[in-house]
């Protein structure tokens, strides 16, 4: 039965719906038969006895029952085989995301495999598996690349994978991380150590000094440190960037063993290991960072430890070689250097050591003025604060500074430490200092010496300087040696067939004056000969210093060439040597027990085979060779 409202009483009462009025009217007549309402009028006439409005639909409602619909259409549609993975990895709910259980439970049923950083919860996965699938193309290319010349060595069947890559240079997809994870660390220690030094300074202002104390005595007396509430509140400060940086080295190692681990597992087990192991290549470091990271100036202690411990905390600047690795270009194309230079062979260690030497190789006088402003700034400051307690007047910060410049250059200054602290830290700035002395001679002959484009100019230049030396020397002695035969030539002849009688006079007086420079021509002569002599002596020395000249500063490419011949030298005298008339083979003592002559006349054959094969390519290396130096000679 249809209930209806009554408009002018305002009573409503709820009517059924279609759906229920088509299910009650099914059994009595059929879909079709409209059943005529006898108050129909009612309903018709009620909208003009009122002035209601019509009702409308929320906007929250429309995008409900869209949600809904769209919901049970989903539903409807069949999930496929195999696409676990996928549908997993596409969920938007963040219930399943932040359930960690059910991520651990899939973890150890997925295959070693598929487990693409699934402990690593802030790395885009799918980030991931584009960089791989992009590293599989270009290793393929590389492969094919490389096939033909590794066919003849018996190494074609050879495959470079992702996870060989990642074990040689790590997780690559994970630098961005670790360059703002490790720039975190260092700025928090560094913020630490600024601290302390300014809890230093504090402290040492409200220092108080006794009634009786000479300090240009040097009678011991130290000045006591001022305990003040400021001093004790950047304690605190100190201390608690110390637990923060604490905590951040420990995350750092635990992301080192989840990429170690978590990413492919234990390449020799068959099913890795849900929870990763901690293992001492990873535990020692770890102890030795947070020991080191840890020291710093403690709330309510004494002045020893005081000022020792942020002294100490200087040693934290070594993360700054961290940082300068990840930002360094050796680091960032690590995997294009594998690819391009080491693809089948070692590779260097990719450690935070290779970009320092890298680029000490290439700006060594800037690294090392560097690391001497550090040390010197580090080691003023450390002998300021451990010495002007005792020595105020003398261990200024001026004079620290000037004490660390002479200890680290001269290792000798006019004034000395008192305590044991500072007697400490001066062994240590004469450590730094023969350390900084060794790396200036190393870099002073690396920039001032001469590599192998250099030293093949200058090889050039010195073999044009003595030809044109041994030129000029040349036709000095052919000069000197013309002169010299001249000078010894016989003087000319009376004219022959005339009687002297009827010679002329004039013609008389030459032969005359011709006969009596015969002396003096002689000493000339002479002379020409002892100039000629020394010309060619001089042109002898000539020679003989070009030849030193080309022994001290060779051509390289000179030098590899003929190291080259000298070797198939020695392998073709090797094979020139007498052969047995009998079976054509290399004479050879016979073993003592005794061989049978088939089998030594069968292995004679081959070895002799061998050999000339080797004989042919020698020759056509060595005529190869012979091209080669005659174009650089």
């Amino acid at each position: 039965m249809v209930v209806l409202e009554t408009r002018a009483t305002g009573l409503r009462t709820p009517r059924s719906s279609t759906g229920s009025m088509r299910g009650s009217s099914t059994t009595n007549m059929p879909p079709a038969t409209k059943v005529p309402d006898p108050i129909a009028p009612v309903e018709t006439a009620a909208p003009q006895l009122t002035r209601q409005r019509p009702t409308r639909q929320s906007l929250t409602a429309i995008l409900v029952r869209s949600l809904q619909r769209r919901r049970e259409s989903t539903v409807k549609v069949a999930r496929k085989a195999g696409r676990s993975m996928s549908v997993a990895i596409r969920r938007a709910s963040l219930e399943n995301v932040l359930k960690f259980p059910r991520r651990l439970t899939r973890a150890r049923s997925t295959p070693d495999a598929r487990r693409l950083s699934m402990f690593l919860g802030t790395v885009n996965r799918r980030e991931k598996i584009v960089q791989r699938f992009i590293l599989h193309m270009q290793l393929g290319v590389l492969q094919r690349q490389t096939t033909r010349m590794h066919a003849a060595d018996g190494r074609a069947h050879l495959t470079i994978q992702a996870r060989d890559m990642e074990k040689r240079v790590g997780d690559w997809t994970l630098d961005g991380y670790y360059r703002t994870k490790n720039l975190q660390i260092f700025l928090n220690a560094m913020f630490g150590l600024a601290v302390a030094l300014w809890e230093m300074q504090v402290s040492w202002a409200a220092s108080t000094v006794g009634a009786e104390a000479d300090w240009t005595a040097g009678d011991g007396q130290a000045r006591a440190l001022g305990v003040t509430s400021q001093s004790t509140i950047l304690k605190l400060i100190v201390s608690s960037s110390t637990l923060v940086l604490v905590c951040q080295v420990v995350d750092l190692y635990r992301l080192f063993l989840k990429e170690k681990h978590g990413i492919w597992g234990d390449a020799d087990s068959s099913a890795a290991a849900a929870s990763p192991q901690w293992d001492a290549s990873l535990l020692v470091p770890l102890t030795i960072e947070v020991c080191i990271l840890a020291v710093h100036p403690l709330p309510f202690l004494e002045d020893v430890v005081h000022q020792a411990a942020s002294c100490i905390m200087f040693v934290r600047l070594y993360l700054a070689a961290r940082v300068y690795r990840d930002h360094a270009d050796v680091f960032k194309l690590r995997k294009e250097i594998i690819q391009n230079c080491f693809l089948h062979s070692s590779s260097p260690v990719f450690d935070w050591a290779l970009p320092l030497k890298v680029a000490f190789e290439v700006k060594p006088l800037r690294v090392i003025v560097l690391f001497f402003v550090v040390i010197l700034a580090a080691f003023s400051i450390s002998i300021y604060v451990l010495e002007r307690q005792y020595q105020p007047l003398v261990f200024t910060l001026g004079n620290s500074t000037w004490f660390t410049f002479c200890q680290l250059n001269l290792h000798k200054t006019d004034i000395h430490a008192h305590t044991w602290k500072g007697r400490f830290a001066t062994a240590g700035m004469i450590v730094w200092g023969v350390l900084f002395e060794t790396v200036l001679v190393v870099a002073i002959l690396h920039k001032i010496g001469l590599d192998d484009k250099d030293k093949l100019m200058l090889s050039y230049i010195q073999r044009t300087e003595y030809k044109n030396a041994i030129e000029r020397a040349a036709r000095r002695t052919i000069r000197q040696w013309m002169r010299w035969r001249l000078a010894v030539r016989p003087p000319s002849s009376p004219v022959v067939g005339h009687h002297p009688s009827t010679i002329p006079s004039s013609l008389r007086r030459t032969i005359i004056a011709k006969s009596m420079v015969v002396l003096p021509a002689a000493a000339k002569a002479k002379q020409l000969e002892a100039a000629y002599w020394n010309a060619v002596e001089k042109l002898r020395q000539t020679r003989n210093a070009q030849e030193i000249a080309v022994q001290t500063v060779a051509d390289p490419v000179l030098e590899k060439l003929q190291a080259i011949e000298a070797d198939l030298v020695k392998i073709k005298a090797a094979v020139d040597q007498p052969k047995c008339p009998d079976c054509g083979g290399l004479l050879r003592s016979k073993k003592a027990s005794g061989d049978d002559a088939d089998e030594q006349s069968q292995h004679d054959d081959t070895e002799l085979a061998r050999l000339l094969r080797r004989q042919e390519e020698i020759d056509a290396q060595y005529t190869h060779i012979q091209h080669l130096l005659s174009r650089v000679a």
